[in-house]
């Protein structure tokens, strides 16, 4: 069901407009009148259908930011006229993802724009901090996105991540959502099936979180300022839903935490979330 625009209410919201290697991955954060996008592996028409659906017409869009090179982060930049191209939407990459690229994708020299670990890029009234996580790609990249002058709302988008680093959890710590990858159940990872060098790469320290990684990770990001986790990129053949959300939510109630824990599809857009309340519909 597609809703009408809405004006943007208080606070930041947030919602995942596919989540997984299998149909893509994009994350919406919206606040103050600015809206942006992380990430963009779905195909043109998918963002577009999607970002209507959440009430954001394409064209609103302040900017794109892209994690990583991986087609599952950046399909629709892979094309002869991009998402960002039509719509003429700003994107925001490492250098090296951009070489990786050949700067030759369906995006003008005008459009795109570097980012590295440690900036930080104002878009309107949000503020995206750029930071380096561990993952096999070239120049990877998580994000927190908050809102000027009122910085205890902020969004944290971590995907595709190898393990969590101290430094990385140090600048990530207490924000007041968390997008954080659960990626795989290792039981199941093991025993897929799969060839043995994607299952050492998964597992690898710049591969995927674990349930259990995540888990880890959760207690060590989330403080009592943290009000929604939502748990992202779950593969669909090695893991189950309820298998992350036991893990995850079992770990914040022995820190004495109870931020709402849900599981974002896999495909299509999620609900839509605000940070410092409960989720609602989008």
């Amino acid at each position: 069901m597609i809703q009408a625009e809405t004006p943007f209410g208080p606070g930041l919201a947030f919602a995942s407009l596919a989540s997984s290697s299998v149909f893509g991955n994009a994350y919406l954060v919206r606040g103050a009148g600015s809206a942006i996008l992380i990430d963009c592996g779905l195909s043109r028409r998918a963002l577009e259908q999607g970002l209507l659906e959440l009430g954001v017409p394409p064209a609103s869009l302040g900017a794109i930011f892209i994690t990583h090179e991986h087609t599952d982060h950046t399909r629709s930049l892979c094309l002869k006229v991009s998402f960002a191209q039509k719509h003429g939407i700003p994107v925001f990459a490492g250098r090296e993802v951009w070489r990786s690229f050949g700067y030759a994708y369906g995006l003008s020299p005008a459009l795109r724009e570097e980012v590295r670990d440690g900036d930080e890029v104002a878009v309107g009234e949000l503020r995206v901090a750029a930071l380096e996580k561990p993952h096999d790609a070239v120049e990877p990249l998580c994000y927190r996105v908050s809102l000027v002058g009122q910085e205890w709302h902020s969004v944290a988008v971590v995907t595709d991540l190898g393990h969590l680093p101290w430094t990385l959890a140090d600048s990530l710590r207490g924000a007041s959502a968390l997008v954080l990858e659960s990626n795989h159940d290792v039981r199941m990872e093991m025993t897929s099936g799969r060839p043995r060098y994607l299952i050492e790469r998964v597992l690898g320290n710049l591969g995927h979180l674990s349930n259990e990684q995540a888990a880890d990770a959760v207690v060590r990001l989330a403080t009592g300022a943290t009000t929604q986790v939502t748990l992202a990129h779950l593969s669909i053949d090695c893991n189950r839903p309820e298998l992350a959300l036991d893990a995850v939510a079992g770990a914040l109630r022995r820190q004495g935490l109870a931020p709402s824990v849900e599981a974002l599809p896999a495909g299509g857009t999620s609900r839509l979330y605000h940070t410092g309340a409960a989720a609602v519909s989008a």
